[in-house]
């Protein structure tokens, strides 16, 4: 799904800078320069076709841990250039295809060591499997989740949802769990738009998940800014609490300062709901002490 991710995802999911997985705890830690200085796409792409060429399997799973938020879109590069090769040349670049397939391949097994996540791998042999029906059906899923974004910007928001549904129902059978978390997370932002709360957070929620099986943290970390102000609005304050406590986590492990302040404020508003206001005033303190501390850096 990489041709529309980001003409998808939500403005808020725009400006996060790239953060760590919602159970970062839990996975090997990254190296501290990789936290300082992740590679670049350019670089990733680069570092891992030596790498696999040179048939290194264990120096690319570390390749990977140290560079998390890069390598779905790495895999999937060779993915969608395969697709978009077919659909151009058929069948007479078969050859060209069966290496980007190969080489996705070896790069999710690699992946999902790293992730300690079986996602990548699934997404990655699903995709390769494809009949040409089902390649058809997957673009239906990526067109139909650009018209719910676009239904939605429009507040137009039975529209969003009627597309977004269309486009998991596209998505989901064919193992496309980068495009089933897209029609998640765009459907639970037309629910949201037309106030039912319930069913927003259901699919925001579920749509995490699967970002988080996918390693693309940035866009779990967006969905938990979008899901704690909805359970501070439906009252589930603990896992409101939980939500937040995740994200300043992940925040503060990959140095991200931007998702850290939009994670301070929402603690604020929730200790205020929860009657703490000693601990609201000192939680907006430190968010504005980090704001102008940002402000310094510009």
């Amino acid at each position: 799904m990489l041709a529309t991710f980001f003409m998808v995802t939500s403005t808020l999911l725009h400006v996060i800078a790239p953060s760590a997985p919602a159970n970062a705890n839990l996975l090997p830690n990254p190296s501290p320069a990789a936290l300082q200085a992740p590679l670049s796409g350019k670089e990733l792409k680069a570092r891992f076709e030596t790498l696999d060429s040179a048939d290194k399997h264990d120096d690319v799973v570390k390749l990977f841990r140290d560079n998390p938020n890069g390598v779905m879109f790495l895999i999937d590069s060779y993915l969608e250039g395969s697709l978009g090769l077919f659909e151009k040349e058929g069948n007479a670049k078969a050859a060209d295809i069966k290496a980007m397939h190969e080489r996705a391949l070896r790069g999710a097994k690699a992946a999902s060591q790293a992730f300690m996540s079986p996602d990548i791998y699934d997404y990655t042999s699903s995709f390769v499997g494809w009949s040409d029906d089902q390649k058809k059906q997957f673009r239906v899923g990526q067109r139909e989740c650009r018209a719910s974004s676009n239904a939605f910007k429009e507040k137009k928001y039975d529209e969003a949802v009627t597309h977004a549904q269309a486009g998991l129902d596209a998505a989901w059978p064919l193992g496309d769990w980068w495009g089933t978390a897209m029609a998640m997370s765009a459907l639970g932002r037309a629910h949201g738009g037309l106030g039912k709360h319930e069913e927003a957070l259901k699919s925001i929620s579920t749509a995490r998940i699967l970002y988080h099986g996918l390693a693309l943290h940035r866009s779990a970390n967006g969905l938990d800014l979008q899901m704690a102000p909805i359970l501070m609005q439906l009252g589930r304050l603990p896992r409101a609490t939980v939500t937040i406590e995740r994200g300043l986590m992940n925040a503060d492990r990959y140095n991200d300062a931007r998702s850290k302040l939009k994670f301070l404020e929402l603690r604020a508003d929730l200790e205020e709901l929860e009657g703490k206001s000693d601990a609201a005033t000192k939680t907006r303190a430190e968010a504005e002490a980090l704001k102008a501390k940002q402000q310094k850096k510009k």
